[in-house]
């Protein structure tokens, strides 16, 4: 079940909000404010945050990174009244997926929290492809820095052999 945090100022979407994302199976919870979201986000593990732009306090714009940096796997959809290019510019930047204008159609914000759940568990196999192939990596270099260093070893006894032997077949070549 996929949880979901909404972070609004005003009640009756958040509540709205809510009962249709639990509708469709997700675990919701709800914040006032962006201050109690980073708290709870400070808490509990979400995989989607729902936020809106503009709030008493602190912003949306602000809760972004802030929210970014306790959890870098956090899919962010920005909800506003206000179309504003520069904010949206802004939230996008700073980590959002998606910037939704108030009053939302149901259909387009099902839509929109299928593709950040969508791109974040993209990026979230992404980054463990990554690993895996930097431990791999890891791994055959040290594989070929010990291959090298039994390299260098045997062919400096290679050599010690080859002296050793012009020396005891010659008197003139010892030392």
């Amino acid at each position: 079940m996929t949880r979901i945090l909404i972070v609004d100022d005003e009640e009756t979407i958040r509540l709205a909000l809510r009962k249709f994302l639990r509708s469709r199976g997700h675990e919701v919870e709800i914040a006032g404010a962006g201050d109690q979201a980073l708290e709870i986000l400070e808490q509990e593990s979400f995989s989607l945050m729902l936020c809106d732009v503009r709030m008493p306090g602190m912003t949306g714009v602000q809760v972004v990174p802030q929210a970014k940096a306790l959890d870098p796997n956090l899919a962010i959809i920005m909800l506003t009244a206000v179309n504003d290019a520069a904010t949206a510019t802004e939230v996008l930047s700073a980590g959002a997926s998606d910037y939704l204008m108030k009053p939302v159609e149901l259909a387009d914000l099902e839509q929109a929290v299928d593709r950040a759940l969508n791109k974040r568990a993209e990026v979230i196999e992404q980054r463990r492809l990554d690993k895996l192939i930097r431990e791999e990596v890891a791994l055959r270099t040290a594989e070929l820095e010990r291959e090298k260093e039994s390299l260098r070893l045997m062919s400096v006894s290679i050599a010690e052999t080859l002296i050793n032997a012009m020396e005891a077949k010659d008197l003139y070549l010892r030392g």
